[in-house]
């Protein structure tokens, strides 16, 4: 390691380090303590919207607990037990479609179309698994629409929206 020269001060007799070498010093020291940045997680929601024909729909994968407890905040029912069985969560997630649909905005050319709404709950594997279930929304498309927005009030943070539009690829 090559030290930096030391200079005197001809008026005090004092050693001086240049002050580049100090800022090297101290920005050497934060890099040491400095906290690594992570990648932001993008979430367990994501969003696939298909355009074919007259017709369209969007398939939300979501984790079918936290669903369940979102659709009952917002609906103001009470919180189901942690308990409850798989098929229980998934009969009170498709009976409460209604609040779901009351938290998605999908609009063509500025006029909003609600959907029809289909559950389709995670696989048969165990609960251990933690498999994805799917909200599939489905409508048909208005004559001549050129834009669609889409809006979903129950994502807290970010996630990925995939649209595909006849038969390309996503």
């Amino acid at each position: 390691m090559i030290l930096p020269r030391k200079h005197e001060d001809s008026k005090t007799g004092v050693l001086r380090v240049p002050s580049c070498f100090r800022a090297f010093v101290v920005a050497f020291a934060l890099f040491l303590v400095a906290h690594p940045a992570g990648a932001h997680e993008m979430g367990k929601t994501q969003v696939t919207a298909v355009i074919h024909d007259a017709a369209y729909s969007l398939d939300i994968v979501v984790d079918p607990d936290a669903l369940l407890t979102k659709l009952e905040v917002y609906s103001g029912a009470p919180i189901s037990a942690a308990a409850m069985s798989r098929s229980e969560r998934d009969r009170r997630i498709a009976a409460l479609s209604s609040t779901f649909l009351d938290r998605v905005v999908i609009r063509f050319d500025g006029r909003v179309d609600r959907p029809r709404f289909a559950y389709v709950p995670a696989s048969a594997l165990g609960d251990v698994a933690q498999s994805p279930s799917l909200v599939r929304l489905a409508g048909d498309l208005p004559p001549g629409a050129r834009e669609m927005t889409f809006a979903y009030g129950l994502a807290l943070g970010s996630y990925a929206l995939n649209v595909r539009i006849g038969d390309s690829a996503q």
